[in-house]
């Protein structure tokens, strides 16, 4: 048995993914972002009591691998979400798809390699408070110092989680970066 990290280990992350995807999505590999443990005491530190948030971040390949295993922030995607058309960006920054949201963030992987493996990367987010940010905004910072990170709220439910490009890095610890291939 694996440890687990956050209540999760890699069969817990499996059957999450599988649940959430309804066999639209067949992971082919799930990986564990150890690198990145090292980083676990100061994520942990400005949420006190706080509970993480978990939520998707989907990019290109080399992206998701950059941000599984490099010290640097996640790569902004909110270009991608534009790319695909069918809904704009909600402010600058990188875009994380809730867990119950998995395919919004698939599909950001997705663009351009339709019929190859991609990956996404589990994250525990710090989000703080969240600012409600519109669709199509140009918005790439707070708009008070009240507000940590920004939300794309749709009748109360998260859309996207936001973590702005002037962010600090250490509010998203990806965990697991999960390969997959499209289902059917």
């Amino acid at each position: 048995m694996s440890a687990r990290i956050f209540d999760m280990d890699e069969e817990t992350v499996r059957q999450r993914f599988a649940e959430e995807c309804r066999g639209r999505l067949i992971i082919t590999e799930v990986r564990r972002c150890f690198h990145r443990l090292h980083a676990m005491d100061p994520f942990c530190e400005p949420m006190q009591v706080q509970r993480p948030v978990f939520g998707w971040y989907g990019a290109k390949a080399q992206l998701v691998e950059h941000g599984a295993f490099q010290d640097e922030a996640l790569h902004m995607n909110w270009e991608r979400v534009e790319i695909l058309s069918f809904e704009r960006a909600h402010g600058r920054g990188v875009h994380i798809a809730p867990v119950r949201r998995i395919m919004k963030s698939a599909m950001l992987s997705m663009v351009g390699s339709f019929h190859q493996e991609c990956h996404m990367l589990l994250c525990a987010l710090a989000l703080g408070i969240r600012e409600i940010v519109p669709e199509g905004s140009e918005q790439d910072s707070p708009s008070n110092p009240l507000f940590q990170t920004g939300v794309a709220n749709e009748l109360g439910e998260p859309m996207w989680h936001l973590i702005w490009e002037t962010s600090e890095p250490g509010g998203v610890l990806p965990l697991y970066v999960v390969s997959f291939v499209f289902g059917h």
